[in-house]
């Protein structure tokens, strides 16, 4: 066996030597120099890799990338997520491992058979396959471990814990972007003062002068807040912690602009008041109401805050800012060649369009992996090179391209169903308040995310982004089996 590691280990190392010989590039040999050193940390305990993948995905990836313009970062990420995976197999060799399959996990073996079957047939260039795959792939690490019962809940628990201080380290990165940063951007786009706010992106990641995963800190800070109010409802924190974590979520995301918290907030409140309806029904008939109102509320701060100064006229009722804020998205026909990015919709449309089936095949398992990706350190995917615009607008149109129909059904499945159990499980009697209250929390949040991946890319390429939902649905995986395990 050790023969075999070896050989492996040496003929891994001959193609990596090879891959900086044919670059040349001093970023490349820095991913070979990582990627040797990643093996020698399949030596360490799942549970010190899991904390440090989580720790340098939310703390340091993300400045590397945005203050230091070094966006191969993402791949320290992707490349412990990839041990994690290792020490799963590695794991499943072990008799004592149970083999009961769950719907997640039958979906998520579903998802990365669609990823990888699709690869095979249509004969995806390597270098393409494995830039664009390791974010379909490489996290999953995260949601096997956990769901596998290879990490200790106290582990778990202690990283849910760290949000508020992660939501409050939020503050200061994004002040200091709106403040300095946005102000001296190159400003471009399709409105009127540019879009320099797309620079303020928090902790996590992204290009100062062509915008960042704004979108991935909101959801973020939506989740964050979430765990806040359900470890209150619970009397695991006090009023002031509380309001404390709501404070520095209104000012992240209001200094961000990120319009997408409209609907996150509302849908994360009917996620968390429904399973109450029968015992406070007044609450949740209340409740709703008002996460609407803060929603609009939020969308006349944006109208101020952002637009007052540009030419973008303020006045209007609440139909009027709503639709100004959502009419480029929604519009199916949104493209700005300026930019190459195409509305969110439009991007959907031109999938709808390309597809038929009559020729079932890319229809239902996609291009391969990359093929969609615009930008990329191998160059533009086989797909987007067809066109003069971005058309991996959102997660939802990368997986259409790359996976097909197939490997989308099985992502959004895993998230409605990860949302459903989770609801489920976390009003389980007898159940540890923590553990239920990341449950509930998660529960919002994968609810949250079934519209996140409509909204941008970040589900898949903000390393911190990916993390967190291979935290929520990994969880639900592990209380699920425990719950079955005491039944029976």
């Amino acid at each position: 066996m050790r023969i075999a590691v070896l050989v492996a280990a040496v003929f891994c190392f001959s193609a990596l030597v090879g891959l900086v010989a044919a670059f040349g590039s001093v970023k490349v040999a820095v991913l070979v120099a990582a990627a040797v050193f990643g093996s020698a940390m399949l030596a360490l305990p799942t549970q010190l890799l899991f904390s440090g993948l989580f720790f340098l995905s939310f703390l340091l990836v993300g400045q590397l990338f945005y203050f230091g313009g070094f966006g191969q970062a993402v791949w320290i990420s992707f490349g412990l997520g990839g041990l994690l995976f290792a020490k799963w197999i590695l794991a499943w060799f072990d008799s004592s491992q149970s083999r009961r399959l769950s719907v997640l996990g039958a979906l998520a073996g579903l998802f990365l058979f669609s990823v990888v079957f699709s690869a095979v047939i249509n004969l995806s260039p390597v270098l393409q396959a494995v830039a664009g795959g390791k974010n379909l792939v490489g996290l999953w690490g995260v949601f096997l471990v956990l769901g596998a019962g290879l990490v200790a809940t106290t582990t778990v628990r202690r990283i849910w814990k760290s949000f508020f201080w992660i939501l409050l380290f939020q503050v200061p990165v994004v002040v200091y972007q709106y403040f300095v940063v946005a102000p001296s951007r190159t400003r471009f786009g399709s409105t009127t003062g540019g879009v320099e706010w797309d620079a303020v992106v928090g902790g996590f990641g992204g290009d100062p002068d062509g915008g960042g995963y704004s979108g991935g800190m909101a959801f973020f800070v939506c989740v964050a807040v979430a765990f806040a109010v359900a470890c209150y409802r619970r009397g695991l924190i006090g009023a002031f912690r509380l309001w404390v974590a709501v404070a520095a979520g209104l000012v992240s995301v209001g200094l961000a602009e990120v319009k997408v918290v409209v609907v996150l907030v509302p849908v994360a409140a009917i996620v968390m008041l429904a399973p109450h309806i029968k015992r406070r029904p007044l609450i949740v008939m209340l409740g709703i109401p008002v996460a609407l109102v803060a929603g609009v509320l939020v969308l006349f701060a944006y109208e101020s805050l952002h637009y007052g100064n540009s030419g973008t006229t303020t006045n209007g009722g609440p139909a009027e800012i709503v639709e100004r804020a959502f009419s480029y998205s929604l519009d199916p026909e949104h493209i700005n060649y300026r930019t190459r990015e195409m509305g969110r919709v439009a991007a959907l449309k031109l999938w709808w369009q390309e597809h038929s089936l009559s020729e079932p095949g890319e229809w239902l398992f996609g291009h391969g992996p990359g093929a969609s990706r615009g930008n990329s350190i191998v160059g533009a995917g086989e797909a987007a090179r067809r066109y003069p615009f971005l058309i991996d607008r959102s997660a939802a149109t990368q997986l259409l391209w790359d996976v097909g129909i197939i490997g989308f059904l099985a992502y959004m499945s895993a998230c409605m169903i990860g949302a459903l159990k989770a609801a489920k499980l976390a009003s389980t009697p007898g159940l540890d308040k923590v553990d239920a209250a990341i449950l509930e929390s998660s529960a919002a949040g994968l609810a949250m995310l079934v519209i996140m991946m409509f909204y941008g890319r970040d589900p898949l390429e903000a390393p911190a982004v990916s993390v967190l939902i291979m935290l929520m649905l990994g969880y639900v995986v592990f209380q699920d089996r425990r719950c079955v395990a005491r039944v029976g």
